[in-house]
């Protein structure tokens, strides 16, 4: 194999490393994905949701074993504080048991009013950190999914403000 052929196969093996790696990189850690919920859907209050509680609620779905979740804890942090200062109840939801889920966010410093089990409540689980803004008449305000991005986190705390 001459130089100009290996140079080649290296550059052409460059590329496709870059564009693979900028794909997984806006699927996975940007999430663009959609989120299982749609804005304007209704979800069924329960006793553990409690939607009627307050005007808005933001349910937070993470799960101890989700990287993403990890990743995403100094974000949520910040969030459940402005949550707080803006008088949105917030919600802590897992597929992991409640003493698990709530040790989990408690140690990262997240701060919700209440921790309660997915499957119990008619939601559906997601494998990533999942983020819905609803109404207390169970209206889906806004949904995220997975790990935001710089102006996805800034267009969650704008909805949270409701100033969006």
């Amino acid at each position: 194999m001459s130089l100009l052929e290996k140079v080649t196969n290296l550059a052409v093996l460059a590329t496709c490393v870059a564009v693979g790696g900028d794909a997984l990189h806006r699927h996975f850690v940007e999430s663009r994905a959609p989120s299982p919920y749609q804005v304007g859907e209704r979800l069924k209050d329960t006793p553990g949701l409690a939607l009627s509680r307050a005007g808005r609620t933001l349910i937070i779905m993470t799960a101890s074993t989700c990287h993403f979740c990890d990743d995403s804890m100094p974000f949520m942090r910040k969030l459940t504080g402005l949550a707080e200062q803006v008088g949105t109840r917030v919600v802590g939801v897992s597929v992991e048991d409640q003493a698990t889920n709530g040790a989990y966010l408690r140690g990262h410093g997240v701060s919700v009013d209440a921790v309660i089990p997915l499957k119990d409540n008619g939601l559906r689980a997601q494998p990533t950190p999942t983020l819905l803004l609803v109404r207390k008449d169970g209206t889906v305000i806004s949904a995220w999914r997975g790990k935001l991005d710089n102006a996805g986190e800034q267009k969650v705390f704008s909805a949270i403000e409701g100033t969006v």
